[in-house]
C-alpha cells in the first residue's frame, strides 16, 4: 500500500477511521489520521536560503504480541532527468531483446505483458536500448526463450505482436527450448576459450544473429560484453506472469453418509483428521 501511495503520490484514508478517538487529542499532535484521499506533498526545506523538494519517505512497522517486531524505512525513486541515451541502437548495433518464461503459454503472455506496457507508457526509440539491457541483465533465462533483433521501437511492436498472434517466418526473431539442447550445449557453457573468444568476436563482428540463434536453445551469454565503458541503465518492465492455477483440495467429502465439499480436511498438506479415542491421525 505504501508503495502505490509513492508510485501516486496520494495519501489515501486509513481504514475504519471515521470516528476519531476523543481520548486523542490530534489538533495539537503532530499526528493524524488520514480521513479523505489527499496529494501527497514533498516536504520542502529551507536550505542555504533556497528552498529545497525532498523525496517522500515512509515507515512501516510490523507489530507482534511482544511490540514491535521490525520497522522499514522507504523512499521514493528519484526519477533521473531525461538525457540522450548513452547507447545509440542503429543497423550495426541494433538491440537485442530477449525473453523466456518456464512454458511456451507463459512466453506468449510474457510478449503480450510487454506489448501492453510498451503502449501504455508510450516508450520510444529513447528506451529502446534501456529496455534491451533490462531483460538481458535483469531477468532470469529460463527454459522457453524467444529473442528478436531490432533497431526501433515500432519494428519490436510489429515483431512482438506477429509473434503473439502466432504468424509463421518473422524476420530476425528467433524461439528455441533449452529442453532439446541442454546437453548438446552444455559442454560450451565449460569452454572459457569459447566464451571469452568466440562469443565475444561474434559480439564485435555483429553477428548478432549466432549469438541469440544458440542463446535461445540454453547458451549462456554475458550480455555486459555487448557493451563497452558505458552501459545502458534499467528501467521498469513487467514481472514473470504466473498462471493462475489453484491447487486447493476441493472434492467433496462423505460425512455421515451425506456429501459435504470440503469437510474432514484441515489444511491441503494434512489432508483428513482421521484420529479416534485411541490415537492421533492425520
Amino acid at each position: 500500500m505504501v508503495l502505490l501511495q509513492l508510485q501516486h503520490g496520494q495519501l489515501v484514508p486509513s481504514l475504519h477511521a471515521e470516528a476519531l478517538n476523543p481520548q486523542i487529542d490530534f489538533e495539537n499532535s503532530p499526528f493524524k489520521v488520514q480521513q479523505v484521499l489527499t496529494d501527497w506533498e514533498r516536504p520542502t526545506l529551507s536550505v542555504n536560503g533556497q528552498d529545497r523538494e525532498f523525496p517522500r519517505i515512509a515507515g512501516v512497522s510490523s507489530f507482534g504480541a511482544g511490540g514491535a517486531n521490525a520497522h522499514i524505512i522507504i523512499q521514493e525513486y528519484a526519477t533521473p532527468g531525461t538525457k540522450s541515451p548513452s547507447i545509440m541502437i542503429n543497423d550495426r548495433f541494433p538491440a537485442l531483446i530477449v525473453l523466456s518464461a518456464k512454458t511456451e503459454d507463459r512466453l506468449r503472455v510474457k510478449v503480450n505483458d510487454l506489448i501492453t506496457h510498451i503502449r501504455t507508457n508510450a516508450l520510444t526509440d529513447h528506451d529502446l536500448a534501456d529496455l534491451a539491457y533490462t531483460l538481458q541483465v535483469g531477468r532470469e533465462a529460463m527454459e522457453e526463450r524467444l529473442a528478436v533483433i531490432v533497431t526501433t521501437m515500432s519494428e519490436l511492436m510489429g515483431k512482438l505482436t506477429a509473434y503473439y498472434e502466432g504468424k509463421p517466418e518473422i524476420d530476425a526473431l528467433y524461439t528455441g527450448t533449452t529442453r532439446q539442447h541442454k546437453e548438446a550445449l552444455s559442454f560450451l557453457k565449460d569452454d572459457v576459450t569459447f566464451q571469452e573468444t568466440t562469443i565475444e568476436q561474434w559480439m564485435g563482428q555483429g553477428k548478432f544473429g549466432k549469438l541469440v540463434g544458440l542463446w535461445v536453445n540454453g547458451l549462456d551469454v554475458n550480455w555486459d560484453n555487448l557493451y563497452r565503458d558505458e552501459k545502458p541503465g534499467r528501467i521498469s518492465l513487467p514481472t514473470y506472469p504466473f498462471a493462475r492455477e489453484r491447487y486447493w483440495m476441493s472434492e467433496p467429502v462423505a460425512v455421515a453418509g451425506q456429501t459435504v465439499p470440503g469437510a474432514g480436511r484441515l489444511h491441503p498438506l494434512l489432508h483428513e483428521n482421521t484420529s479416534d479415542l485411541n490415537e492421533q491421525r492425520y
